[in-house]
Parts: C-alpha cells; sequence; structure tokens
C-alpha cells in the first residue's frame, strides 16, 4: 500500500475512533440529563406538596405552636435548597452553552463528511459515464453510500432555507420531484436548480458590495466584479473580520462549493447524450450540493459572526 493511503487508512481509523468515542460520551450524558429529569420531577412533587399543605400547616401552628420550629426548619431548609440550586442552575446554563457548541461541532463534522462521501460517489458515476465497458462499482466493489437518514437531513436544510427564503425549500423539494420524471433534460435541470440554490445562499448571504465593505478585502484580478468564490465564502463563515478561524475548513467548502458549480454544463451536455449512469450522477451530486448548503449554515453558525 503506498505511504498516501496508508496514512490515510490511519486517520480513518482514529476517526472512526473518536466518532466512536464521541458516541459514547453521548450516552453518558444522555444517563446525566435523564437523573436531571428525574430529580427535577420529585423536587417539583416534593415544592407542590409544601405549597399545598402551607395553609394547613399554618392553622397547625397557631393552634400547636409547638409545631412551630418544624415550619422554621422547612423555610431555612427551603432558602438553603433554593440557594444551592441557584448556584446550580447557573452551571447548567454554563454547560448548556457549551454542550451545544460541542453538538454542533460535532453535527458540522458529519455534514463535511456527508458531503465528502457523495463527492467521492459523484466521482465514480464519472469514471462510469466516460467508461460504459466497465462496471466501476462491482469491479472494484464499491458499496452505493446509504447512511443517512436524509428525511432529518431535508429537514435541517430546509429550515436555513426558509430563513433566506420561504420558496426555496419549495424549489428544493421541487427538485427531487423532478428526478422522478422520464427526461434526461429534466434531471439535469433538477440538478441545475439546486445548484441555484447554493448560488442563491452566496449570493443573498455573501453578496459582492458586503463583502468589499470588509477590512479583509482585495480585488482580484482575474474577477469582472473583483470579488472570488473564496473571498464570498469566507464573509459567509467568519463574517467582516480579519480573522480567519479556520483556514482547512474555508478551503474544504470552497473546493466542494467549486465542484458542485462546474458539474452543472457537464450534466447539461450528458441529458443531450443520455449516456448511461446519467441519473446516479444528478443524484450524487445533488446530495452532495444538499450536505455542502447544510455544512455552509451550520459553519456559520458555529463561527457566529453574522447569523442568517
Amino acid at each position: 500500500m503506498k505511504e498516501k493511503y496508508k496514512n490515510f487508512k490511519e486517520n480513518l481509523e482514529k476517526l472512526y475512533k473518536k466518532f466512536g468515542r464521541i458516541e459514547n460520551q453521548g450516552y453518558d450524558i444522555q444517563e446525566f440529563g435523564n437523573a436531571l429529569v428525574n430529580d427535577g420531577k420529585i423536587g417539583q412533587a416534593y415544592s407542590k406538596h409544601f405549597l399545598n399543605q402551607l395553609n394547613n400547616y399554618e392553622k397547625l401552628s397557631n393552634d400547636f405552636p409547638e409545631f412551630n420550629p418544624y415550619i422554621q426548619e422547612i423555610m431555612k431548609s427551603s432558602l438553603y435548597i433554593l440557594d444551592q440550586l441557584e448556584q446550580v442552575e447557573e452551571k447548567i446554563f454554563a454547560s448548556q452553552e457549551h454542550f451545544s457548541d460541542v453538538v454542533l461541532s460535532v453535527s458540522t463534522e458529519v455534514t463535511g463528511a456527508t458531503g465528502s462521501l457523495y463527492l467521492a460517489e459523484s466521482g465514480i458515476n464519472h469514471l462510469e459515464i466516460e467508461n460504459p465497458n466497465i462496471n466501476i462499482h462491482e469491479k472494484y466493489n464499491i458499496q452505493t453510500p446509504n447512511i443517512l437518514e436524509y428525511s432529518r437531513i431535508e429537514n435541517e436544510i430546509d429550515s436555513y432555507l426558509f430563513k433566506i427564503d420561504p420558496k426555496l425549500p419549495e424549489r428544493r423539494k421541487g427538485a427531487w420531484t423532478t428526478i422522478n420524471s422520464t427526461s434526461l433534460d429534466k434531471k439535469a435541470q433538477a440538478a441545475h436548480t439546486m445548484r441555484d440554490i447554493l448560488s442563491t445562499i452566496i449570493s443573498k448571504l455573501a453578496s459582492n458590495a458586503e463583502v468589499k465593505k470588509t477590512e479583509w478585502w482585495k480585488p482580484t484580478p482575474d474577477k469582472k466584479s473583483g470579488v472570488s468564490l473564496k473571498q464570498r465564502i469566507r464573509f459567509l463563515l467568519f463574517g467582516p473580520k480579519n480573522e480567519i478561524e479556520n483556514a482547512d475548513e474555508l478551503e474544504n467548502i470552497e473546493n466542494k462549493v467549486n465542484k458542485c458549480f462546474k458539474e452543472d454544463s457537464y450534466l447539461k451536455s450528458l441529458a443531450h447524450g443520455s449516456k448511461k449512469g446519467t441519473v446516479e450522477l444528478i443524484e450524487s451530486i445533488m446530495h452532495s450540493m444538499e450536505s455542502t448548503m447544510l455544512q455552509i449554515f451550520k459553519s456559520k453558525e458555529k463561527y457566529g459572526k453574522n447569523e442568517i
């Protein structure tokens, strides 16, 4: 095995173990959460009991003064517990804030892995189209990805798209409906619609005018607008300030967006030629585009520079 593949294999093995540890940590947190839920319910039950009995306790202590010390003790205990719970609540909120950041970060990385997986699948589909006499999947025992609960992924995308334009979720769903048509031209148009949605996200959230207002913008000579795709993705993720918080993530998303944009003209030429494997390629590209959109949204949210 060549050195680069050996290193790649080692990194994938580490990645697999890392996600496994994260899963186990999730179970640990889940146990803590369940314990809090149970204790919260029991604590509410005791508090409600005392509230319901308060008038009765008052009457009892009026008739039997010797009961007063018990009431005093309950009062003191309640104040002490209240003080302790306020401190605990601060810790819970602080932990919750960090936990939300962790969940978002892990979710972003999973989305990134999804996009990479479908990019690989689109590359294999390209090979099958250009080499019609070879079944690449069969010859190399390549398995078609079947990992995602796509309804959940789609709902996440649509919730973000709706904030940009309420019509975008319907356009995205319409693109997938078009896939079921018999015409290859229409299927290629479905991918074009998805590409157009991705383009809309970038133009609305990172317009040329907004990028040019930043402290860091410098004209890109080979672009008529003076603004490069990388600059727009940078603005999308990190906002107008000089700091690039994660150069690798910026490059990763830029490469995926570039790939999505370049596929459009290729798919149109395929549709007219009606080559075998076109539908599979279109579907893998559309999945890749959706994953790229979701990665953009989550990365933007993670760095929190400018909200949607």
